[in-house]
């Protein structure tokens, strides 16, 4: 199931264009992010329909379904960029990983049915003010009453990440946007 939003060329399919296929396997064993996702998602004891918000190569999600196949019902993966959805869907194929891909705009997410787990990691802090509420309602609307939404950001307060993403930003080589399209 896909949903059609802009055809144009945006830096996140620039980005997306330039990654490079992962293996599920090398997540479950060494992604700290992973491990943090795996623990959160343990609270929930039944069978999960799962949504991740702003997928990029979604292998976290793939590795989830991989690693806990028996309690995965379904993974949906939804980005604004087709170019990230195409290296989801190469990861999926690579890893042998079943799942539901839909190009939307997580600030309007298209789905009448409600996911057990809602997610995202490295996608809100893109946004400021309205926006960045509008995405967290987006995703809680989509979340079954019981349900969780996981959110992952950076510490913007992390020394190091600050150092490097200034000296990035001077150089003119920081390459994420903040809550805009082209």
């Amino acid at each position: 199931m896909e949903r059609s939003v802009s055809a144009k060329e945006t830096e996140w399919d620039r980005f997306w264009k330039k990654e490079k296929e992962g293996d599920v396997k090398d997540v479950i064993l060494n992604d700290r992010y992973y491990r943090l996702l795996k623990r959160l998602v343990g609270i929930c004891k039944d069978r999960l329909n799962i949504l991740e918000v702003g997928c990029g190569s979604g292998i976290r999600t793939l590795a989830l379904v991989k690693d806990l196949e028996r309690q995965c019902l379904n993974a949906v993966l939804v980005d604004l960029s087709p170019a990230a959805l195409s290296i989801a869907k190469r990861n999926a194929c690579k890893n042998q990983v079943k799942a539901d891909f839909v190009l939307a705009d997580g600030l309007r997410l298209p789905f009448q049915k409600k996911f057990d787990i809602v997610w995202n990691e490295g996608v809100n802090e893109h946004f400021e003010g309205e926006r960045r509420q509008k995405i967290f309602e987006e995703m809680s609307l989509v979340c079954k009453g019981g349900g969780i939404v996981i959110v992952i950001v950076p510490n913007a307060l992390n020394l190091p990440y600050r150092i490097a993403k200034k000296l990035l930003e001077t150089s003119g080589r920081w390459i994420y946007l903040i809550g805009k399209e082209e």
